[in-house]
């Protein structure tokens, strides 16, 4: 409490807070979404190509 404000103003410049770009659940559901969506499509390749 007894800082003065320029003291206050060069620890809040030395520390700037790290911001990691975190996944929000949409983009997670949405990335689940795609990577099953692209089994499936590969499955059905697959499956194509092999059927006589």
């Amino acid at each position: 409490m007894g800082r003065s404000e320029s003291q206050m103003d060069i620890t809040d410049i030395n520390t700037p807070k790290p911001k990691k770009p975190r996944w929000t659940p949409l983009e997670i559901s949405l990335s689940v979404l795609v990577l099953l969506l692209t089994i499936i499509a590969v499955t059905m390749i697959a499956l194509y190509a092999t059927y006589d």
